[in-house]
């Protein structure tokens, strides 16, 4: 429900949804891209971590249950040919009923 700013609206049912998360930081090695066997590939973990995050709602919710997990920010380093040694992603979630966000 978007509204002008100072506006006031009213729903049936559940308008939104409850929020929680934060920022992680996934702490790898980093190393030169010519040499990725001395580092730990921060983004290659922060991959995986996304991925995984995004089948929580979708594989362990019952379809009339609604949450939402939504990655919005994922930041690593700052040169093409260099192993980030660190990856900080932006998490929020978003259960619409309280029992939801209790497992």
């Amino acid at each position: 429900m978007n509204q002008k700013a100072g506006a006031v609206a009213i729903a049936r049912g559940a308008a939104s949804t409850a929020v929680g998360g934060g920022f992680f930081t996934i702490q790898g090695r980093g190393s030169h891209g010519s040499m990725p066997q001395h580092g730990i590939d921060s983004v290659v973990v922060a991959s995986e971590v996304v991925m995984a995050l995004q089948t929580v709602v979708s594989h362990s919710m019952a379809p009339d249950r609604f949450a939402v997990v939504t990655v919005g920010s994922l930041k690593a380093g700052e040169a093409p040919n260099v192993i980030a040694d660190s990856a900080r992603l932006g998490l929020r979630c978003g259960p619409r009923r309280p029992m939801t966000g209790r497992r």
